[in-house]
């Protein structure tokens, strides 16, 4: 429209309103997922976020982000969701996607039981473990001081073999989504008190320096 009709007039010399069609093209910007990860059994997700370069400012875009479904251990791709052209129609979106990493988690803590409150050299006994979390087995080893102690490592039975300090090691093994978990007993072997019950010896012969046998049961 022609508003000055003082001064100005059209070139073919009207100054009626003249219409100039034209179009406004959508604005190319780039959504780009930011990366999330979480702890396997965690409650509460995080939340999916993105940025969105080249969106004008004081804008916000129509629409949320999801991901592929799955609790367990793994990567899982976040997806574009709803944050789409057709929820956003003044906008021209390339999405990037990203990647949602589920972890393994600690296992709860395994105890040892089954040790006698006095360990003597030449004693056998067998250790248990109980707890955790994972479905993995219980496997044993002697980490500190192999040479007084041996144990089995599937039954965890101990043959002590020797005076000293022995440290045996507990390890619940971890599974998809948990990792192994250990647990320590330590014990200090002592010396055994031979056991006498009684004393045969055998006739002596006159002016000889010895019985010549002593035998000990």
């Amino acid at each position: 429209t022609l508003n000055d009709t003082v001064n100005y007039e059209w070139k073919d010399g009207t100054t009626t309103a003249v219409t100039f069609p034209f179009n406004i093209a959508k604005k190319a910007i780039t959504v780009k997922a930011d990366a999330k990860s979480m702890v396997y059994g965690t409650a509460t997700e995080p939340a999916l976020t993105y940025t969105a370069e080249g969106k004008i400012d004081g804008e916000a875009l129509v629409g949320e982000l999801t991901r592929e479904p799955g609790t367990d251990y793994g990567t899982y791709a976040i997806l574009q969701g709803t944050v789409t052209n057709a929820n956003n129609p003044n906008y021209d979106i390339t999405y990037v996607d990203a990647e949602f990493k589920i972890t393994k988690a600690n296992q709860a803590a395994i105890a040892i039981t089954g040790a006698p409150a006095t360990i003597t050299y030449g004693d056998e006994f067998t250790l248990s473990a109980t707890g955790g979390s994972s479905t993995g087995g219980i496997t044993w080893a002697i980490t500190e001081g192999a040479q007084f102690a041996t144990v089995d490592s599937a039954t965890g039975k101990v043959t002590v073999t020797g005076v000293g300090t022995v440290k045996v090691t507990a390890t619940k093994a971890g599974d998809d989504n948990y990792e192994p978990v250990t647990a320590d007993y330590t014990f200090t072997s002592v010396k055994a008190t031979p056991v006498v019950s009684g004393v045969a010896v055998s006739g002596k012969v006159y002016d000889t320096t010895a019985p010549s046998a002593v035998v000990l049961t």
